[in-house]
C-alpha cells in the first residue's frame, strides 16, 4: 500500500491529503521533532485514531468517493515524500562524492569501479528507506550525517593516537587511514538499518521472518540472526567487505555480544544512542558542561544497563571535554 502511483486520485484528492498533513505537521509536538520522528507521531496518531478517521473521510467535504485504504494510502505517500525530499539528500551527497576505492584492498571482489558501488548503496538505501520500520530507525544515522559526527570524532582519534585510535587500527586491524575510516562508519550507518527488515533467519523455516525486534537478546539468536542478516546483504551490496557489513549489523547490538575485534561496532553503537533522540542546542549556558561530554559522562556510569562499552565511553568523554563538543 505504501507508495503507490496515484494514477487513481484525482487532483482534488491529492491536494485535500496535503492539507491534511500540513496541518498534522504544524502540530508544536510534531514540528520540533525532525522528520523521521515526526512522521513516526503522526504515523502513531493516525493509527489510534482510526475509527474516527475513517468517519471523518467519509464526509462529503472530505473523500466519500475512496475506500479508507486508498485515503491512507495517499496520506502515507505524502508523508514519504516530505521525509524522503528533507533526509535523502545529506546521504545522496555522502554516497555521489565519496571515494570507495579503498574497499578493494578491504574484499575479495578485486577492483570495483566507484561508479558501480554508488549505484548499489543509492539502491540499497532507497530499499530500506522505503521500508517504515528501518525508516524509523533512521534517526540517529541521520543526526550523525548532518552534524558531521563522524568527521569530528575519527579525526580526533586518528590525531590524538590513543585507546580508541588502537583498538580500531592494532585491534581490529583494519589497515585504513583517517580519511578512508570515515566513509567506512558511514557506509556502517547505512548498513546496520537492514536489521528492521523482516529477514528469513531459518532456512528450514522459510515462513518464518524476525527483524531485530523480534528475538531475544542472547548470544546464539544474536549470532544466527546476524548470518542471516549478512547473508541477506551481502549480494545487494556487490564490492562492499563482507567484514564492513557483519559490523555494521553487529553495532545494533550491546557490548558483551560484540567480539573484542569489532571496536567499530561498539563505537557506532554509541554514537547512535548518543544522537537518537539529539537536538542541536541553540548555544551551550556559559559554565555548563558540553553536550557530548555531559551525554557520555552520564552514559559511562550506567554503561552496563545500556549496553556501551566504558572504555570507549571513557575516550569519547575525554575527546568531547577536550574540544568543548
Amino acid at each position: 500500500m505504501e507508495f503507490s502511483e496515484r494514477n487513481s486520485f484525482s487532483e482534488t484528492d491529492i491536494n485535500k491529503v496535503n492539507d491534511f498533513v500540513n496541518h498534522l505537521m504544524s502540530n508544536p509536538g510534531v514540528r520540533s521533532e525532525s522528520p523521521l520522528i515526526g512522521e513516526g507521531i503522526i504515523v502513531n496518531f493516525i493509527m489510534q485514531n482510526l475509527p474516527q478517521l475513517k468517519v471523518t473521510f467519509k464526509n462529503s467535504q472530505f473523500f466519500p468517493h475512496l475506500e479508507w485504504s486508498q485515503v491512507l494510502e495517499l496520506v502515507l505517500d505524502n508523508l514519504y515524500e516530505r521525509v524522503s525530499g528533507a533526509v535523502l539528500p545529506v546521504i545522496n551527497r555522502f554516497i555521489d562524492n565519496s571515494d570507495f576505492s579503498f574497499l578493494d584492498k578491504l574484499s575479495d571482489s578485486g577492483t570495483v569501479a566507484d561508479k558501480f558501488r554508488r549505484e548499489k548503496l543509492h539502491e540499497f538505501v532507497q530499499m530500506i528507506f522505503r521500508n517504515r520500520g528501518c525508516r524509523f530507525n533512521m534517526n540517529s544515522s541521520i543526526n550523525i550525517f548532518n552534524y558531521e559526527v563522524i568527521e569530528k570524532y575519527t579525526g580526533e582519534i586518528f590525531r590524538r593516537r590513543e585507546f580508541l585510535y588502537n583498538e580500531l587500527v592494532m585491534v581490529q586491524k583494519t589497515g585504513i587511514d583517517s580519511v578512508e575510516y570515515i566513509t567506512f562508519f558511514k557506509i556502517m550507518l547505512l548498513v546496520k538499518n537492514v536489521v528492521f527488515m523482516k529477514l528469513q533467519p531459518d532456512s528450514d523455516n522459510p515462513d518464518a521472518r524476525l527483524c531485530i525486534n523480534d528475538i531475544s537478546r542472547n548470544r546464539k539468536n544474536i549470532q544466527s540472526f546476524t548470518d542471516s542478516a549478512v547473508k541477506f546483504t551481502i549480494p545487494l551490496l556487490p564490492g562492499f567487505p563482507e567484514k564492513l557489513i557483519r559490523l555494521a549489523v553487529k553495532s545494533n547490538f550491546a557490548s558483551d555480544m560484540i567480539e573484542d575485534d569489532e571496536p567499530s561496532s561498539k563505537l557506532i553503537f554509541i554514537l547512535c544512542g548518543r544522537f537518537q533522540n539529539y537536538k542541536h542546542p541553540a548555544k551551550i549556558d556559559r559554565g555548563a558542561e558540553s553536550p557530548d561530554k555531559s551525554w557520555f559522562g552520564i552514559a559511562g556510569k550506567n554503561a552496563e544497563h545500556f549496553g556501551y562499552d566504558r572504555r570507549i565511553l571513557d575516550a569519547l568523554y575525554l575527546i568531547a571535554g577536550d574540544n568543548n563538543w
